[in-house]
């Protein structure tokens, strides 16, 4: 049944968030400069769908130490490319300003241009239904992926003033995909131990992805944790973290704290 006074509080709040966007923006607030980006790049009763002026709020918050604008900018020329498939100097577009973003120490568009290079999307479609496949215009090159991950772990270990936003919260992705790149050898020597100890601690950034339970239920499932192996793989197949909790607080016993 649809609610009128929902619906009128939901429009009050679109347009209190573009007023509010905007004035912040024109006074150089950073955070607002990206938002309303994000307003202009899809569009709304209050503004028009404007990609001029969402290029240009993303420069300005890139201007202004939001790192996490490069990544923004870039979904641009990537959700075009699905539209028009064929162009693809569309993804080359959005390769050249995630790159921009690495060397200007933007751990989000590190770890995007890693899953691009890596074709790790692959690995998330078995698990997630609906995840786009952009990265397949892009050819596969593990030792630029492995290079990309490195690099956002680098930048996310190096002490960054406070006004910048490097987008610390999605680290475990970078984490998660070197333990992939060693799992399976790709662009780097294969080494068991050393993708087992990276997928323990992207587990320890985020208890709750299942692509984390399925990756380690494959690790756990080649016998990798000797006897206890299959206990493992069972607890991770349930979902069971505090199974997976109660062996990283062994493994921290012998080895240390599991830490990048």
């Amino acid at each position: 049944m649809f609610d009128y006074e929902d619906d009128q509080l939901e429009r009050k709040r679109r347009e209190f968030e573009f007023c509010d966007a905007k004035l912040g923006a024109e006074n150089g607030s950073a955070w607002a400069q990206s938002r309303l980006a994000d307003i202009y790049s899809h569009g709304n009763e209050f503004c028009a769908k404007d990609i001029s002026k969402a290029l240009y709020w993303y420069d300005e918050a890139i201007k202004n130490g939001w790192k996490d604008a490069y990544v923004s900018k870039a979904d641009i020329y990537i959700f075009e490319w699905h539209q028009v498939r064929e162009d693809y100097n569309l993804i080359k577009t959005a390769i050249a300003i995630l790159t921009a973003g690495t060397n200007d120490y933007s751990i989000g568009s590190a770890i995007r241009l890693g899953d691009m290079y890596s074709h790790i999307g692959d690995y998330y479609r078995k698990i997630y239904a609906g995840v786009t496949d952009y990265e397949h215009a892009v050819v596969v090159d593990y030792c630029e992926a492995f290079r990309c991950y490195s690099k956002a772990i680098d930048i996310y270990k190096m002490p960054v003033p406070d006004k910048i936003h490097t987008g610390h919260d999605a680290i475990e992705n970078a984490i998660f995909g070197l333990a992939w790149l060693y799992w399976h050898g790709y662009g780097v020597a294969k080494d068991d131990i050393k993708a087992l100890l990276y997928a323990l601690v992207s587990f320890k950034h985020n208890k709750n992805c299942i692509v984390y339970y399925a990756f380690l239920k494959e690790m756990f499932g080649s016998g990798i944790a000797g006897p206890i192996s299959l206990k493992l793989a069972s607890a991770c197949e349930k979902h069971d973290g505090y199974q997976i909790e109660q062996f990283i607080h062994y493994i921290e016993g012998v080895r240390g704290k599991l830490e990048i």
